[in-house]
């Protein structure tokens, strides 16, 4: 069973994403930050991180940054949820390592697609 790791603030949409996961039977984890997530990823590496960009204490760039400069982590897929549709995050997010942005709010069908064409890669 695929492991996917959810790094947002905000509980009621993490647990909303983490619903529609499971339905489509994947284990799932909820990080409320950076911190949390990298210290949960220390444990167990997931197979994907959904992260959103803005949350306290580390953000979604840095940790996406913080993944990619590891050599543990540095290949899982990250697709970034964030209601920031601007260019420059979009630029910033792709410059950081994510592999796919989505802006809030977001179609449930697309991004289950995208995980599973991600994951079907491995």
């Amino acid at each position: 069973m695929k492991y996917i790791l959810i790094v947002d603030d905000t509980k009621p949409l993490a647990e909303s994403i983490a619903d529609i996961l499971q339905m489509e039977g994947y284990e799932v984890h909820i990080a409320t930050n950076g911190i949390h997530a990298l210290n949960t990823m220390a444990s167990r590496i997931p197979d994907m991180v959904i992260t959103d960009l803005l949350m306290p204490e580390m953000d979604g760039l840095s940790l996406i940054r913080k993944i990619r400069s590891s050599e543990k982590y540095s290949a899982v897929p990250v697709i970034v949820l964030t209601a920031d549709a601007s260019e420059e995050s979009a630029r910033l997010g792709k410059e950081a390592g994510a592999d796919l942005l989505l802006t809030k709010p977001f179609d449930d069908t697309y991004l289950v697609e995208w995980i599973q064409r991600f994951l079907a890669d491995e």
